[in-house]
């Protein structure tokens, strides 16, 4: 599949996509996972990282190893928020690293967008239907990445 701006990257078997101009910024690397790579079993079948839709949880600890690993992350940089389709942003620190890359039950509650500005902390969020939208000002060396559903994107 062809992405405008968006580059195929293959590493350690998983696929990924990266956009061209955070690549170019040197500020931020940023990975959008494919369905390709995972350890899985079906119904799942694939590069499951979401631990809430009843895949077998230490298969999705695993994929995000895996995953983690291919973008040249550790797993414990990453923040995951538990998703709820609102427009909550919470800036997150290096305190926040590691939260919900574990487990579900510690994941930031209630919030769909992250920002931080703190090198090296991975902000990880999901999509399935909904729009992921990726965020980085170089002025301040900030990130952000926020879940753009149609909930949230009506508030």
């Amino acid at each position: 599949m062809r992405i405008p701006n968006w580059y195929p990257v293959n590493s350690a078997g998983t696929r990924f996509y990266t956009p061209w101009h955070f690549r170019v910024s040197q500020l931020v690397y940023c990975g959008f996972s494919t369905r390709i790579g995972g350890i899985s079993r079906p119904s799942y079948n694939s590069l499951n990282l979401g631990f809430t839709v009843g895949d077998n949880p230490s298969d999705v600890l695993a994929n995000r190893y895996n995953f983690a690993e291919a973008i040249g992350v550790n797993l414990d940089s990453l923040v995951v928020p538990d998703q709820i389709h609102s427009s909550v942003i919470r800036r997150v620190s290096g305190a926040e690293a590691g939260l919900g890359a574990f487990d579900h039950s510690c994941a930031i509650a209630d919030t769909d967008a992250l920002i931080t500005n703190v090198p090296q902390l991975t902000l990880a969020l999901h999509f399935a239907d909904c729009v992921g939208i990726f965020f980085v000002d170089p002025v301040n060396r900030s990130i952000g990445a926020a879940h753009a559903g149609w909930r949230g994107t009506l508030q």
